[in-house]
């Protein structure tokens, strides 16, 4: 069978791979228009400059998984991917070897969009920020969504579960616009893999998404989504009295031991809190196993004796740098946890009832 190459592209393919969140859902196309190349679903758009291009007289569009991409490349196993296309098909193609993918007409122009409300944001601190809420989500929630709420000095986000509630905001200089939104958490995830801790991302905000102009090749464009029933302002809001301040090494290590002693179903440790020290132990087939006596350098409102999940424990302590505050109210029943380096985080645990 003899081929003809009308047009060839060569596309340094794996920038782009990798902006792909490995589980998809629904259909994921590959877009080719002009001198730019497009991968998108329903909740995302990526746009890739083409680094060398020949005029591309159709737009053509494919329709294919993300794992038939996936072996794609990893069959072609090279830095760079020579794309050839013509009328019919789209060629994958190096040396000695030739992958063919269907193609057909493209039915609407693919954009990505991008509105006058531009800002300007330090990529080192949006990954610290989404890295802290993105230990939670909403379980109750099939859409799994981080809340954004961008206002004039800051951007809070925040991330709720059925048990624990984390708060955190990224600080803009200059800002004028306002929106609440929802994000995947999906995406996010896929946002700090992405970003550069050295470099600033320039955020655009449109009616229905938000785009990151990652660099000059590449855009990348999120679809979100609201929900008017969500109102953290009486969590952040609860007034509570401070009752430990521990060493962050020390507190982590002790609860550590207290995992390994419990047993596959109950992952409970119970925090006895006196006036100098937190007495730390492991319930195991219901019985309370001593672990560690941690200092406490602040003395507490009261003393308090509260059961948590020692995975949820686990998961805010390892964000934090230096000391961990923990502060209780008593009304709500709710216990508050700040790291000492960044006040603005705040991780808000239900504990455990028990009758140990």
């Amino acid at each position: 069978m003899k081929i003809n190459f009308l047009r060839e592209n060569i596309i340094y393919f794996f920038d782009i791979i990798n902006f792909l969140p490995k589980k998809q859902n629904g259909e994921v196309y590959f877009s080719v228009q002009k001198s730019k190349i497009y991968f998108y679903n329903k909740n995302i758009k990526i746009e890739y400059k083409i680094l060398k291009t020949n005029n591309i007289e159709n737009d053509i569009i494919v329709n294919l998984k993300y794992d038939s991409l996936a072996k794609i490349i990893k069959t072609i196993n090279t830095k760079y991917i020579s794309l050839t296309l013509n009328k019919k098909n789209i060629f994958f193609k190096k040396k000695g070897l030739k992958l063919l993918l269907l193609s057909k007409k493209i039915k609407k122009i693919i954009n990505i969009k991008k509105s006058h409300n531009l800002l300007l944001l330090d990529n080192k601190e949006i990954i610290n920020v989404l890295k802290t809420v993105i230990i939670v989500y909403k379980i109750n929630n099939p859409s799994n969504g981080i809340y954004f709420n961008i206002k004039k000095k800051n951007i809070d986000v925040i991330s709720c579960d059925n048990f624990r509630f984390l708060y955190n905001k990224i600080k803009l200089l200059n800002n004028k616009y306002k929106k609440e939104f929802y994000i995947k958490d999906i995406y996010i995830k896929l946002l700090i893999k992405i970003l550069d801790k050295k470099k600033n991302t320039k955020l655009y905000i449109n009616k229905k998404s938000i785009t990151f102009c990652l660099n000059k090749n590449i855009k990348f464009e999120i679809i979100f989504y609201k929900d008017k029933n969500f109102n953290f302002k009486p969590i952040l809001n609860i007034k509570t009295n401070i009752l430990v301040q521990i060493d962050k090494n020390i507190l982590f290590i002790a609860l550590k031991r207290a995992k390994l002693l419990c047993n596959n179903k109950n992952k409970i440790v119970c925090l006895k809190i006196k006036k100098k020290y937190v007495k730390i132990s492991s319930n195991n087939l219901e019985k309370e196993i001593f672990v560690e006596k941690v200092k406490n350098s602040l003395i507490p409102y009261r003393n308090k004796k509260l059961y948590f999940n020692v995975d949820y424990l686990l998961d805010f302590i390892s964000l934090v740098k230096n000391n961990v505050i923990m502060y209780y109210n008593k009304k709500k029943k709710i216990v508050l946890f700040k790291a000492s380096e960044n006040k603005n985080c705040k991780y808000i645990l239900m504990p455990i009832e028990t009758n140990y």
